[in-house]
């Protein structure tokens, strides 16, 4: 069977802001969304020829209604909806996918891109798939470089929200025993295990399909704990990140003369990183040492004195 190619593909294209953005493309790829590409305020997502345009603009107006009763503020205008020419989308998302160079030796690269690397540089090779991270991303970069500057050999890591799994492959290969990856998308985290594969960090590394609160202790207990996601999961998770952050025993990476675990947080607009900071300093033991502006994002390191 052949197919019509002025009409062989839907685009949809959703206005998002950055508080929803990744939660917007997970929906659309659960819709039935062969790719999905996330710009500037906006969300794209392809889907084949066959789905009824008034079924996806229905089902995108039940699914923001949900996130206004969460009390999401969305924004304006409406989603856009239309037919393209064919396209091998495969060989364009490859196409725009290049190395990233996140520090003077760590690089992040797709698996079918050569790279001639300095000898003493950490490659992490990525193919994201359908998950999210691909180290071009503002708040990837904070927590890459926070983990790069800190994280100490042998230690324990929990990687919440882990996406294509960038940040446990980086925990793992900077030297971290044991990295526990989370995410609630099983998509997600069948990517991230198969990146940890390429990057031959499996021994290191468990990913699980699983909340925050389903950690128990006492086996659960870690020296770093880094949280790429938005201000309304962090606020949500602290709880549980102060039980599963490590209160004594082993030096921190945040000050090596002192004992306790450390916590990075990107993913905070920096119009929202108030409200942050305040829960923490409210949070007994919690000290943020160290604050960094990346464009309009604030990463925090923060150390559990106790």
């Amino acid at each position: 069977m052949t197919s019509n190619p002025r009409s062989a593909w839907i685009q949809v294209c959703v206005p998002v802001n950055r508080d929803i953005e990744d939660a917007v493309a997970n929906f659309l790829f659960e819709l039935g969304s062969s790719g999905c590409q996330q710009n500037e305020n906006e969300v794209v997502a392809y889907f084949n020829g066959g789905f009824l345009k008034e079924r996806i603009r229905q089902k995108i107006a039940q699914y923001f209604a949900g996130l206004r009763a969460l009390g999401f503020v969305l924004p304006s205008p409406g989603v856009n909806i239309t037919r393209v020419a064919d396209q091998d989308w495969n060989a364009i998302w490859k196409r725009d996918f290049k190395p990233v160079v996140i520090s003077k030796r760590l690089i992040i690269k797709p698996g079918w891109v050569e790279l001639s690397a300095p000898q003493d540089a950490i490659v992490i090779e990525i193919d994201p798939k359908q998950a999210f991270g691909t180290g071009t991303h503002a708040t990837t970069r904070l927590a890459l470089q926070f983990l790069e500057r800190y994280i100490a050999a042998r230690q324990t890591v929990l990687d919440v929200g882990t996406g294509s799994g960038i940040l446990a492959i980086a925990a793992a290969k900077l030297g971290a025993a044991n990295v526990v990856a989370l995410d609630n998308d099983p998509v997600a985290v069948e990517a991230a295990r198969e990146n940890v594969r390429k990057n031959s960090c499996a021994d290191s590394c468990r990913l699980l399909v699983s909340a925050v609160s389903a950690l128990r202790l006492p086996h659960a207990v870690f020296d770093v704990i880094v949280a790429n996601i938005n201000k309304n999961e962090i606020l949500k998770l602290l709880p549980d990140l102060a039980r599963l952050l490590k209160l004594k025993g082993g030096q921190s990476p945040l000050s090596r003369g002192d004992k306790g675990g450390c916590l990075f947080i990107t993913g905070l607009l920096l119009e929202d990183g108030g409200e942050v900071v305040a829960k923490i300093s409210n949070q007994p033991g919690w000290e943020i040492k160290e604050n960094v502006v990346e464009e309009e994002w604030l990463g925090l390191t923060i150390q559990n004195r106790g």
